[in-house]
């Protein structure tokens, strides 16, 4: 498998994340094929949490398909952070807009979903993820075009949804955890130009 460490700012131009605080969009399949590298998830019942971010892994070697998925989940998770930093300055229109550069079908009807609540709410989204490790399996065609599952261990300790006054927002409905690991269905339909982020869910495994 490939994994990679980086950040990402709400500059960057979400989802996709949340991301936590968004209902899956869709079960992701489960990865058959071979990963491209050599590391690997452990199993667990829940991602673990813990007070320091790991050692950094090698940069891994995409090739062109893997690279524009990532850049799909990449580009999707910056759009949610700038979108969600203020829900009200946006209508509907314009976050399906932005988000569709990045995201499609269940994913963007869910993650534009979750920004409405919040702007209906007066809710912010705010702080930036951290991405610590990244992994991209190798592409495969079922029939519904090139497809790439991108599977992220994600720092969101500085996330959080506050409402008018600043003050943190509780309740299951916009709970952020510490850490997520979560895995992305990323595809390019068959005839489309770019890969889009179809699915999204938080799987098990060690996170980080």
């Amino acid at each position: 498998m490939a994994w990679r460490s980086r950040r990402l700012g709400a500059a960057a131009v979400v989802v996709l994340a949340v991301l936590a605080g968004c209902t899956p969009s869709g079960s992701p399949t489960s990865p058959s094929q071979t990963p491209s590298n050599t590391a690997s998830v452990a199993p667990s019942a829940s991602p673990s949490v813990a007070s320091a971010a790991p050692t950094p892994s090698p940069t891994p070697t995409w090739d062109a398909k893997q690279a524009a998925a990532v850049k799909a989940v990449e580009g999707s998770s910056a759009e949610l952070e700038r979108i969600g930093l203020d829900p009200s300055a946006f209508t509907k229109k314009q976050m399906t807009a932005a988000l569709g550069e990045f995201t499609g079908g269940n994913a963007l009807d869910s993650t534009v979903g979750f920004l409405m609540l919040l702007k209906e709410n007066d809710y912010r989204r705010v702080g930036s993820v951290v991405d610590l490790q990244v992994l991209a399996t190798k592409v495969v065609d079922n029939g519904r075009g090139d497809e790439v599952h991108v599977t992220v261990c994600r720092d969101q300790r500085s996330v959080k949804i506050v409402d008018k006054d600043g003050e943190t927002v509780t309740g299951d409905d916009f709970a952020i955890p510490e850490y997520n690991l979560r895995q992305f269905s990323v595809r390019k339909p068959p005839g489309e130009d770019a890969f889009l982020v179809f699915g999204y869910e938080t799987i098990n495994g060690v996170c980080p």
